[in-house]
């Protein structure tokens, strides 16, 4: 599977949704200002994304590799987080995620979300010391692929902005 054509068009997908959303002029009062903010942090998030897949090389001939690509996964991670982010007793932040529950019959989803947590544990475990091989690039790209497509089903599901719409991020 070509991962980053898929991703390309959710990105044009989205892009486009968000340049007709804005020039709406939707603001804050507005019935659609959820959805929005929804098709915007998508859009963002899928630019980080491109972006990442697209320098990937360059970033991979740098001193400073892992770190980098790291901020820039940190980054997608804080644009698609689903949850609340507050400031406890101690001044510390704690990162409240939302729950969602998945149907066994709805296998499609739960496919999404293994292959997203599997794509996770390798990053986890993957050391950026065999970052010249070709197969760690594709690797990358596949697990980056399936994390960004579980958090985009996972909000879709929190906040539906694709009704009527099939097959972006399913």
């Amino acid at each position: 599977m070509d991962y980053q054509k898929e991703l390309k068009e959710w990105y044009e997908h989205y892009e486009a949704r968000y340049k007709k959303a804005v020039s709406l002029h939707i603001d804050e009062g507005s019935r659609h200002y959820q959805a929005f903010r929804e098709i915007e942090c998508r859009y963002v998030a899928l630019y980080l994304v491109m972006e990442l897949m697209q320098n990937l090389p360059k970033y991979l001939l740098q001193e400073d590799t892992e770190k980098r690509i790291k901020e820039v996964i940190m980054l997608i991670l804080q644009q698609l987080f689903l949850g609340e982010v507050i400031v406890n007793e101690h001044r510390q932040k704690e990162y409240i995620s939302r729950r969602i529950m998945l149907s066994r019959e709805d296998t499609r989803s739960i496919e999404i979300y293994q292959a997203a947590e599997n794509a996770i544990k390798r990053m986890d475990e993957n050391a950026f010391a065999w970052k010249e091989d070709a197969r760690f690039t594709a690797e990358f790209q596949a697990d980056l692929f399936h994390i960004v497509q579980w958090m985009i089903l996972a909000r879709e599901m929190i906040v539906p902005v694709e009704k009527n719409k099939k097959g972006i991020c399913a």
